[in-house]
């Protein structure tokens, strides 16, 4: 028995997403899942989970507790990741802004 977390993370929060040498940090961007753990929107500034995310730039997903038997090893599921940018108060130059947002799936 166990938990499984899925994960969703920046490597590097302060810049998250990025056009040349201007920066806009994890903490404005922002994720929810109605059918997971995150139904409102919610910025992705928490700690990692199991050794899995970066503090500061992480959001858990979903968590559900894993057992042993085939019943509980054996399920599917079929998720919608909602994001938005929360830029209220943020100058920014115009561009192009690109990021890496990473998922990842843990047990514990």
């Amino acid at each position: 028995s166990g938990t499984l977390s899925l994960v969703a993370y920046f490597n590097q929060p302060a810049q998250a997403m990025s056009s040349g040498t201007t920066f806009i940090p994890s903490t404005r961007i922002r994720g929810r899942m109605i059918s997971g753990s995150v139904p409102v929107f919610t910025p992705i500034n928490g700690a990692g989970v199991g050794g899995v995310g970066t503090a500061g730039g992480s959001l858990v997903l979903f968590t559900y507790a894993v057992c042993n038997s085939n019943a509980c090893r054996r399920q599917t599921r079929n998720d919608a990741l909602d994001l938005q940018l929360d830029l209220t108060g943020l100058v920014l130059p115009p561009g192009t802004y690109t990021g890496t947002l990473n998922l990842r799936a843990v047990t514990y």
